[in-house]
């Protein structure tokens, strides 16, 4: 899921998991880097002053979110 608020873009990633939450926050945000989904975003001709990658992890026990992570892609 991609946000754009004016010059600044914010790329989610979001996962459900059953356990190891640990586990799963650290490798949250290799989707958003490995598939490249920023990388449109920083080339387009429009100013592009921030692009942000942001993980949320869901428990599906706990029904909310567990664990989150950014990460500054561009800035």
């Amino acid at each position: 899921m991609v946000l754009r608020e004016k010059s600044q873009v914010f790329v989610f990633e979001l996962k459900v998991i059953n356990s190891a939450a640990d586990k799963a926050i650290a490798a949250a945000l290799k989707p958003i880097e490995e598939k490249k989904y920023a990388d449109k975003y920083m080339e387009q001709e429009q100013k592009v002053e921030a692009v942000y990658a942001i993980a949320l992890v869901f428990g599906k026990k706990e029904k909310n979110l567990v664990g989150w992570k950014t990460k500054d892609l561009l800035s």
